[in-house]
Formats: C-alpha cells, sequence, structure tokens
C-alpha cells in the first residue's frame, strides 16, 4: 500500500518497522485476557484497548524506533473519529498509522483464525468498501482494491499473499539458489524440490 501510494523508500521501512512492531504493547496485557475465547468483559476489552499507548511507551527510550512510535500509538484510529486511544479522525491519523492500520485489517479478514474461516477475496472487497471513510482512509481503501483487481494482493487457502510482478517478469534461468548440505540424499532431494 505504502509503494502505491509512491513513498519514498525511508518511509516504507518505517511502516514496515511499525507494521512488525505495532502490537508490541500486547506484552503488557495478562495471558488470562490475550488467551481468552470468547467475548470480553468491559474491564478486559478497556484493559486491551491500552496496548496501543503501552507500545508506545515501551518504545519512548529507543531512540531509532522514534519514528515508528506513532503507528503503535495510532494504529486502532479510526478514520472517522472513532477509534482509540486518542480519537483521532481523517488526516488527523498520521498516514504511516492509517496504512498498518489497513494493512493489518486486510491481512486479519484474510487469514484462518480459530473462531472463522478466513474471508474470500469478494467478501474482503466487501468489508473494505463498506469500512471505506468510517473505518479506513477512503483514498488508501481505494488503493488496496486496485492491488487486489490488479492480482498484485492475491488470496488462497491460507490467506493473503503479496504477488512480486517483477520477478514473475525475470527469466527464471537468472535465478540461483546456494544450497550446502553435507548429505548428498538430502541435496539431490531439496535440489529436485526447488526445480
Amino acid at each position: 500500500i505504502a509503494e502505491h501510494q509512491g513513498l519514498a523508500q525511508q518511509q516504507i521501512e518505517r511502516i514496515r518497522l511499525g507494521a512488525v512492531l505495532h502490537d508490541v504493547g500486547k506484552i503488557a496485557i495478562p495471558d488470562r485476557v490475550l488467551l481468552k475465547e470468547g467475548p470480553f468483559s468491559d474491564e478486559e476489552r478497556d484493559l486491551m484497548r491500552r496496548h496501543p499507548e503501552i507500545g508506545a511507551r515501551l518504545l519512548e527510550p529507543i531512540d531509532f524506533l522514534e519514528d515508528v512510535r506513532d503507528i503503535v500509538r495510532h494504529h486502532h484510529e479510526r478514520w472517522d473519529g472513532t477509534g482509540y486511544p486518542d480519537k483521532l479522525a481523517a488526516e488527523q491519523i498520521p498516514l504511516p498509522a492509517r496504512i498498518v492500520t489497513l494493512a493489518d485489517a486486510v491481512e486479519a479478514m484474510s487469514a484462518p483464525r480459530e473462531y472463522r474461516a478466513p474471508l474470500n477475496a469478494e467478501e474482503l472487497v466487501r468489508e473494505l468498501r463498506d469500512g471505506r471513510g468510517s473505518q479506513w482512509d477512503p483514498a488508501l481503501v481505494d488503493a488496496t482494491l486496485e492491488l487486489i483487481k490488479s492480482g498484485e494482493l492475491a488470496f488462497d487457502d491460507d490467506g493473503l499473499r503479496l504477488v512480486d510482478r517483477s520477478a514473475l517478469a525475470r527469466d527464471r534461468t537468472q535465478l540461483s539458489v546456494l544450497l550446502v548440505d553435507d548429505d548428498p540424499d538430502h541435496a539431490l532431494l531439496a535440489a529436485e524440490s526447488l526445480e
């Protein structure tokens, strides 16, 4: 999504790192809440809603992560201002946080969960359209829909997968793999599998 928006490589890397760390605050949430099956009580929901703030505070002393703290803090904000923790709306939400929020939602909807099957592409597109302008940034939803339509975001039984068009276009004879194995039988099996 960040690449589709034409962001600089440094900004894309910041967003990637923010995506990796966005739920770091859950480390402070007790397992009895994190691993609970079934709905949360009001108290448990309030506790879970603190994880973005906790995550941002955890990253505060780490200077090189300063640029990702706003992603961690604001990844549960909503375009319509009903999110948390700061009830930011629309452009008040930093763009990197808006991107991670949408990407995280797409991944969650497209992946199998213990409590439900993954949404297929048609269902996911419907959810994106329903949340466009209320839950998510409309321009980012439009970009995501374009990526789905073009096939750059595709879905299989395991959920979402990114399709690297440049890798598909490359001549396969230019690709190489270094295989290091002391066992010739293992090496042969691996080579046959790769071929």
